[in-house]
């Protein structure tokens, strides 16, 4: 996903200015763009659990059917589960970014000073 991400952005400097082919800038470019899938995709689950919170937690108001509410609690749990599922790979991804790119700066540094 990430691979495929940086070589898009590749393409994409190569056809309009941008980076002039600096990979690591392209690679952190292409895993911010999965960090925001990830982010963009917890934010609808968090949509959903405020539509649907009153409903699961306070049993929604007393003009609902009891099916109408059960399947309000249900939708605020499964939007919960996903919430807290791509919030943890947003994390994921996040911390993988900031070592991967601190590594590869390292080493290019480091090949750097002993040329």
């Amino acid at each position: 996903m990430a691979y495929s991400n940086a070589e898009n952005e590749c393409e994409d400097n190569r056809e309009g200015g941008g980076t002039e082919g600096n990979w690591l800038v392209a690679l952190a470019g292409a895993l911010a763009k999965v960090q925001q899938q990830f982010l963009n995709a917890a934010m609808e689950n968090m949509k959903t659990m405020e539509e649907n919170g009153s409903g699961a937690v306070q049993g929604g108001n007393d003009t609902q059917s009891a099916e109408d509410k059960e399947k309000q609690r249900n939708e605020f749990l499964e939007a919960q589960s996903q919430y807290q599922a791509n919030m943890q790979m947003f994390n994921m991804v996040a911390n993988m970014t900031a070592t991967s790119l601190k590594s590869l700066g390292e080493g290019l540094t480091s090949i750097a000073r002993k040329q």
